[in-house]
Order: structure tokens, then C-alpha cells, then sequence
């Protein structure tokens, strides 16, 4: 099992200790404390980039499928949201 608990270090250390750190850093995060306090985190760029994908949120409004059939007679001259609150009451409430 992994050791979860992230390392904390001053910035003195890390000042004096940079490339022990930064080697650190690439397999799991660094907390740099300055005055007792957290100023810094340090994480492996490549599991930043894949959490910052994997939290974005998925915007069902403005995706294709909505738009992809719009030329139906019932939503001429509507949004791409109007056309989704109509799809979603419709499912919710029935015609």
C-alpha cells in the first residue's frame, strides 16, 4: 500500500536540498512551508495534468447530440438549451 501522507519541508531545506526535493516531488507531493505556514505544493506534472482532466466538469447542454437533430419542425428558432429543457421535461414529466 502507498504512503497517502504528503512530505513537508521549509524553504530553507528545500533551498539547501533542491535536487533531493524535486526528485521527491516526481513520486508524491511536497508541501513548502514558509514561516510555519504552507506556501507551496510541489506534484509530478504528469499526475497534475491527468487529475486536471479527470475533474473537469462534462457540460451535458453543450454537447453535439443536442444540436444534431435540431432541424425538427417543434425547435425551429430555439437554443441549444431550450431544445434540452424541452427534451428534459418531456423525459421528466411526459408529453
Amino acid at each position: 500500500m502507498k504512503n497517502n501522507k504528503i512530505k513537508k519541508v521549509t524553504v530553507r531545506d528545500l533551498q539547501h536540498n533542491l535536487a533531493t526535493y524535486l526528485e521527491m516531488a516526481k513520486a508524491g507531493p511536497i508541501v513548502v512551508t514558509k514561516h510555519g505556514k504552507e506556501a507551496v505544493l510541489m506534484i509530478n506534472p504528469v499526475k497534475y495534468h491527468y487529475t486536471e482532466k479527470a475533474n473537469k466538469p462534462y457540460n451535458v447542454k453543450g454537447t453535439k447530440f443536442i444540436g444534431m437533430y435540431k432541424d425538427r419542425k417543434d425547435w425551429e428558432g430555439l437554443s441549444n438549451s431550450e431544445v434540452a429543457n424541452n427534451l428534459r421535461n418531456d423525459s421528466w414529466y411526459g408529453k
